[in-house]
């Protein structure tokens, strides 16, 4: 029988994510696990949580209204995640080969993604790297999408 998604279980993505990503040796030489956040850190100053550039921003999939998967059937149901890197502009050369190997690590992860419920549907760079500024600091950020599927209650 296949695990089915609830909201608790969605709220695990980001571990599950993180952790495919910190067992590959190239991320994980440059993206600390300090380095990887659920939100969108407080870039004013150093202070806090925030450990500087690079990062990158794991962010939680949503369940639609959660009292409609609390049925006696189960169906099949998409869920998106953004996985956003964000770096220095003088590394941005380097954006492509971190964008890639992330990518191919999710790719090649479906075995532990289906320990969880999920099947992994589709990986995508959805745009361009974006050139932008954070807290006066010039950046490059890119952006993958993961698309899982999983049972949910109806």
């Amino acid at each position: 029988m296949t695990a089915q998604i609830n909201p608790d279980t969605l709220l695990d993505t980001f571990d599950l994510v993180k952790g495919i990503l910190r067992t590959n040796t190239t991320l994980n030489t440059k993206f600390d696990d300090n380095d990887y956040y659920e939100f969108m850190p407080n870039v004013k100053g150093l202070g806090g949580s925030f450990f500087g550039f690079p990062f990158c921003v794991i962010n939680t999939p949503t369940l639609d209204d959660p009292m409609e998967y609390i049925g006696n059937y189960s169906t099949e149901k998409d869920f998106e995640i953004e996985i956003d890197f964000y770096l220095n502009y003088l590394a941005r050369d380097k954006l492509k080969t971190y964008l890639s190997t992330a990518m191919n690590s999710l790719r090649n992860a479906n075995d532990t993604f289906k320990v969880y419920g999920y099947n992994i549907v589709k990986v995508t760079l959805p745009a361009q790297p974006l050139v932008d500024y954070i807290d006066e600091n010039q950046i490059v950020r890119g952006t993958i999408s993961l698309t899982l599927n999983g049972e949910v209650n109806v």
